[in-house]
């Protein structure tokens, strides 16, 4: 059971994201306008605590004692992908993921647990703590959500009871502001979509839960009631849909809740945007595993600290372009994929109210022709396109035949009838045996015309 939180949920107005699926109207009575359904039970007997969702994936941890845990992964079904070794992250009791770095950033929690993040590493083979950050000035009982829009930390802290202290910190500690709140329940999540936190809580004998929406100054914008007599246990969110998973104690379950909000307008809609998630390879002819995209010919991705060549931290590229890169391998041709859904815009689409804009670093290697472009085709209900915009290729004389990476940039609207969109970014090899058509910070976000 954990002690002593409440949570803020940061949480600006969403024109389509969880505030929308907040006020579908319903019934009265509790949960009205929401079902929440048990999606897998968590097939292992420890103390379930903080719930993560990254590029497809349920990450979940589990209090072994003595101030070690566990993060165990798991797909959709509960079919267990991988696990952790017992790591020092005292009550984990909260997890949530940084697009920016692939990393797990995991709370200490727990009503006499002073408050640490831990940064954990979960690509390698043996998972490892990277870095640990001393937040005990703001108390004990914390849990930390990462704002990835704002690319920032969200901690929460205080004594059992309240007040409690909601801070934004970015990631070198520093506490740039904060704000009080009283207690709303036993805290149990918190998560931040698009600059907003959501806040979730367990009643006095865990007879209900709810999640709690708060704007960035601590007031509270809406509340949505979880009819779910358990122990809530973690909140996650998936950014690029605003789906909300919900973890319980006993039994340890993951619920989904539904109506799932609209796409947010204003961020990113792709998974695992730069090359981020899993191991960076060691450059040609290895191959390694890109999460959150259907791969085709080999496509692969290049840690900037390889070097030989390839490009580097100081090559032209992005002015933030974390550990790695996409690359073409070895193939003529390669591809990426990802299908965005959006059929909960269509109202919006339909009525040609939405905006798209498609961005990305593309390049190469010195003269050689090698390139990649970024597309994305607009699709309607039966799959048919409706058109395509593309950025890229980046030539050699663009790069003024030197090794590195460009922005690129496209913008438009979304065609009516528009129900998903095709991404595809494609590598292909002019010159050599390899393909060094490179790519970096790929983006696809919507936004209101």
């Amino acid at each position: 059971m954990r002690t002593g939180f409440s949570t803020v949920l940061a949480a600006t107005a969403l024109t389509a994201g969880i505030l929308a699926a907040a006020n579908a109207p319903a019934a009265a009575g509790p949960g009205a306008g929401h079902t929440f359904t048990r999606l897998f039970d968590t097939p292992y007997a420890q103390n379930q605590q903080g719930l993560a969702w990254a590029d497809g994936y349920h990450y979940v941890g589990f209090d072994m004692g003595g101030g070690q845990s566990r993060v165990v992964v798991y797909d959709d079904t509960g079919k267990e992908i991988r696990r952790s070794g017992l790591l020092p992250l005292g009550h984990a009791a909260e997890l949530s993921f940084r697009q920016a770095d692939g990393n797990l950033y995991v709370a200490t929690g727990g009503g006499s647990n002073p408050t640490y993040v831990n940064v954990v590493d979960m690509r390698p083979a043996t998972p490892v703590v990277r870095r640990t950050y001393d937040f005990t000035a703001l108390g004990n009982n914390g849990m930390v959500a990462v704002d990835n829009a704002n690319d920032r930390m969200v901690v929460f802290a205080g004594p059992t009871g309240g007040p409690y202290t909601v801070a934004f910190a970015d990631f070198s500690g520093t506490v740039s502001s904060r704000f009080t709140l009283p207690d709303l329940g036993t805290p149990q999540g918190i998560e931040v979509v698009d600059g907003t936190v959501l806040y979730y809580t367990s009643a006095e004998g865990f007879t209900h839960n709810t999640v709690t929406v708060l704007g960035t100054s601590g007031a509270v914008l809406d509340t949505i009631d979880v009819p779910i007599a358990n122990e809530g246990e973690g909140l996650a969110v998936d950014p690029t849909t605003n789906r909300v998973y919900l973890g319980f104690h006993s039994p340890r379950t993951v619920y989904a809740m539904s109506p799932v909000a609209a796409l947010p307008y204003g961020v990113n809609t792709l998974l695992n945007p730069g090359a981020e998630s899993g191991v960076a390879g060691p450059g040609h002819p290895t191959t390694v595993a890109v999460p959150g995209w259907g791969v085709t010919g080999g496509m692969s991705t290049i840690g900037y600290a390889v070097g030989g060549g390839y490009p580097t931290a100081g090559s032209p590229g992005p002015a933030r372009r974390g550990a790695a890169f996409f690359t073409g391998g070895t193939a003529g041709t390669a591809t990426l994929t990802r299908t965005v859904d959006t059929a909960v815009l269509a109202g919006d689409i339909d009525a040609n109210g939405v905006a798209f804009t498609l961005s990305g670093h593309l390049g190469g290697y010195l003269a050689q022709a090698d390139d990649a472009r970024l597309a994305v085709t607009f699709r309607n209900g039966t799959g048919a396109s409706l058109g395509t915009a593309q950025i890229g290729p980046v030539t050699p004389a663009d790069r003024g035949n030197t090794t590195g990476l460009l922005p690129r940039t496209s913008t438009g609207a979304v065609p009516a009838g528009t129900r998903s969109m095709t991404v595809v970014l494609t590598a292909t090899r002019g010159a050599g045996t390899n393909n060094d058509g490179y790519a970096d910070n790929l983006s696809l976000v919507l936004s209101h015309r």
